[in-house]
Formats: C-alpha cells, sequence, structure tokens
C-alpha cells in the first residue's frame, strides 16, 4: 500500500469507535486489516494518544501521512513542528494558527498569507518578528497596533508612518512610549522616519486625546512638540497624585492656571506645586478637592491654614488627625470632627479644658452611645447614660426592623 494512501471515511469512523472500549468493533475483519499496515496502526495511535505530540513525534518519519499530520495538528497546534516539510500544506498552517497564534513562528515563510498573521494577531501574538518584509503590508501592521501597544517597536522603519502612529494610539494610548523610544533611537539617525514621526508628534488634537486618558503620557512627548494646551490636558488628567506632572512640563509653560488645574481633580497634586505657586486660593482649592487620608496640611504653608479650611477637610475626609499638629483645634472644629469622623473614640482627644457637655452629647448620638465608654468619668451624667442607653436601644430596634424586612 502506497505511503499517501488514506484511509476512508469508513476506516476513520471505525477507529475512532474503538477509542471507546466499551463499545463494539462494527467490523471486525476491517480492524485486522487495519492491523496489517504500519501507517493505519500509527493512524490509530494518533486517533486514540491524548499526548499527540509526542505520538505523532514517535512515529518513524516515513509513516507520517498528509491525512495523519493533518489530524495531528487539528488536535494539538503544536504538532505542526514535527510534520515532514514536504508534507506540510496551507491548510496544517492555517489550521494550526487559527487554534494557537504562536504556533506562526513555526510556519515555512512560503505559507505565510497576510490570512495567517491576521489570525496569529487575533490570538494575541506579537507577529512582526516571524514576517519578512516581503511579506508584510499596511493592512498587517494596522491590525498589528490595533491588538497590541509594542508592535509599533518591532515594526520596519520603512512601515512606520504618521497615520500609522495615530492608529496605534486611538487603540492603545501606551503606544505613545513605544513611538517616544523609536524617536529617541532614530532622532540622529533616520531623517525619513523622523519626518513621519514629527507629523505626528506635531498634530495636537492627537496628542491631546492620548493625554485625556492618562496625563503623565505627557513624559513621552519630546519638549519640541509640547504646547500650552498640551499642558492643561496633560494636568486636568494627572490623577490621585502618584505623577509628578509639573515635573514634565516645560518652565515656561507653569503657570497659576495650571496649578490651579493641577489641584483643582485631586488636592494631593498640591505636594508637587512650586513654592512661589502657592497661595491662599490654591491652596483652598486643593484641601476642598483632597478626599483621601492624606496629609495635605504638611504641603500648605502654615500662613494660609484657616478654620474654615480645617472644617472642609473634616467634612470631606470624616478625619482630623493631619489637623492637630498644623492648627490648634477649636471647639468648632471638634463640634464637626464629631459628627464626621467615623472615629468613635475622637471624644477622648478632645482636651479636658474645652469639652463641653454640648460635644459629649453630640458624641453619644452621633456614635449611637457607644462614646460614653470614652467620656471622662468626671463629664458622665446620669442624663448622658440614659441618651446612651436610648441610643443603643434605637439602634439594636432598627436593626431588627430592617432584618424582618429582608
Amino acid at each position: 500500500m502506497e505511503e499517501e494512501a488514506s484511509l476512508s471515511l469508513e476506516d476513520v469512523a471505525a477507529i475512532f469507535v474503538l477509542k471507546f472500549k466499551n463499545k463494539p468493533v462494527p467490523n471486525p475483519p476491517l480492524y485486522r486489516k487495519i492491523r496489517n499496515y504500519k501507517y493505519d496502526k500509527c493512524m490509530f495511535y494518533i486517533l486514540c494518544d491524548e499526548n499527540s505530540v509526542s505520538a505523532l513525534f514517535a512515529i518513524p518519519t516515513k509513516y507520517r501521512t498528509k491525512l495523519m499530520c493533518s489530524i495531528a495538528v487539528c488536535q494539538l497546534p503544536a504538532n505542526l513542528i514535527f510534520v515532514p516539510n514536504k508534507k506540510i500544506t496551507q491548510e496544517m498552517c492555517n489550521n494550526a494558527v487559527s487554534m494557537d497564534g504562536e504556533m506562526i513562528c513555526s510556519v515555512p515563510k512560503r505559507f505565510i498569507t497576510e490570512s495567517i498573521c491576521i489570525n496569529a494577531l487575533y490570538d494575541g501574538y506579537d507577529v512582526i518578528p516571524y514576517i519578512g518584509e516581503d511579506h508584510l503590508n499596511e493592512n498587517i501592521c494596522m491590525k498589528a497596533v490595533e491588538m497590541r501597544s509594542d508592535a509599533i517597536s518591532n515594526m520596519p522603519t520603512s512601515f512606520i508612518t504618521s497615520d500609522l502612529c495615530r492608529h496605534a494610539t486611538i487603540y492603545n494610548e501606551s503606544s505613545i512610549i513605544h513611538i517616544f523610544d523609536i524617536w529617541m533611537d532614530s532622532v540622529s539617525t533616520n531623517p525619513v522616519l523622523i519626518k513621519e514621526l514629527t507629523e505626528f508628534m506635531s498634530d495636537e488634537h492627537y496628542i491631546i486625546d492620548i493625554l485625556n486618558y492618562d496625563g503623565s503620557y505627557i513624559q513621552y512627548i519630546p519638549e519640541r512638540f509640547i504646547t500650552y494646551n498640551i499642558c492643561k490636558a496633560a494636568v486636568i488628567n494627572s490623577g490621585g497624585g502618584s505623577q509628578n506632572i509639573i515635573h514634565y512640563i516645560p518652565e515656561r509653560f507653569i503657570t497659576m492656571e495650571i496649578c490651579l488645574l493641577f489641584v483643582s481633580e485631586y488636592g494631593e497634586n498640591i505636594k508637587h506645586v512650586p513654592a512661589e505657586f502657592l497661595t491662599m486660593e490654591l491652596c483652598d482649592l486643593a484641601v476642598s478637592n483632597c478626599n483621601t487620608d492624606f496629609p495635605i496640611f504638611d504641603y500648605i504653608p502654615e500662613r494660609f491654614i484657616t478654620e474654615s479650611m480645617c472644617m472642609t477637610y473634616i467634612r470631606n475626609n470624616q478625619n482630623f488627625k493631619h489637623i492637630n499638629t498644623k492648627f490648634p483645634m477649636t471647639i468648632n472644629l471638634w463640634k464637626a470632627a464629631i459628627e464626621n469622623c467615623k472615629n468613635m473614640t475622637c471624644i477622648n482627644y478632645i482636651p479636658k479644658e474645652i469639652l463641653t457637655y454640648d460635644l459629649c452629647v453630640s458624641s453619644i448620638i452621633n456614635s449611637r452611645g457607644i462614646a460614653i465608654r470614652f467620656i471622662p468619668t468626671e463629664f458622665r451624667t446620669l442624663e448622658l447614660y440614659e441618651l446612651a442607653n436610648n441610643c443603643m436601644v434605637n439602634f439594636i430596634m432598627e436593626r431588627f426592623y430592617e432584618d424582618c424586612q429582608n
């Protein structure tokens, strides 16, 4: 029997039935016939062995038929590397890459097509290093930068255009990082590429769109392309103080407007504002927009700290611990702390010389009675104990009614 002879559908069906040992063999004479030929027994091995990679590898090359290899590749794409070069077909390559994009690295160059490259890209694999420039085209490049933010890094420079850069940043804003690296590597060696990158970087509209996603990307824009509007977009989208955006803004563009915008969304950003731009207006704005447990008063000059500013901080953050060392806590501030802070023990921090009966009452009410434990003994009265008891009872009854309704 010739090596390239293939099993009929009847033969293959019979072999699949044999795979399940609890089922009868429909045609015993056929099974005996199959056992008489080595390549048919190899086919049986391929179909029945769960570890089909080692199965195909263990079969001598001369017994690996196209049918056998095709079935093996469909079972597991990695089998493509064990298919004899003369037996590889376009269909095998298509099937392997469609199931596992990484298999494109094992596809012979003669079988690399645009559709195979696209399939590999959809699987999240970076195909560019495995495609020669003769197989690369604009469509593949566009699809590559859509699927992976770092794909542009591996592009041959002849394919990098301003349109490709725009396309890359529309789908993956972080592509600007890789474009910046390309710029730095080519700025003095590749005038043609620099011309394309300059056309992209000069488009203020696209750069602002990138910064609207993450203002910190301004650090990847060469200074010659930074404009005042770009700086505004960067500070508006600076995030919660983790990045010092001001550091990447050219000094000529740092203005009071830029600094006010910088703290308008996240007051924590005040820690990055240059000292000469710290004003009462800016500090008030920063405190008003600080909604985290951040020691903002460490970055505000003491001459600007007022009772009103501290009151705003307490109400926004339900915290008073960052105020004590910078501004003397007044009765009004302690009352605000009792009403707004989650810390039920805050009355314990109030100096006895300014502690009043009204503060004790407010503390008990806002803590649902628990604060009675932290009120100094000499301030506790029968009325306060009764108030604490009523608050606790009311709280328990509220929870009971809620549980009953649920």
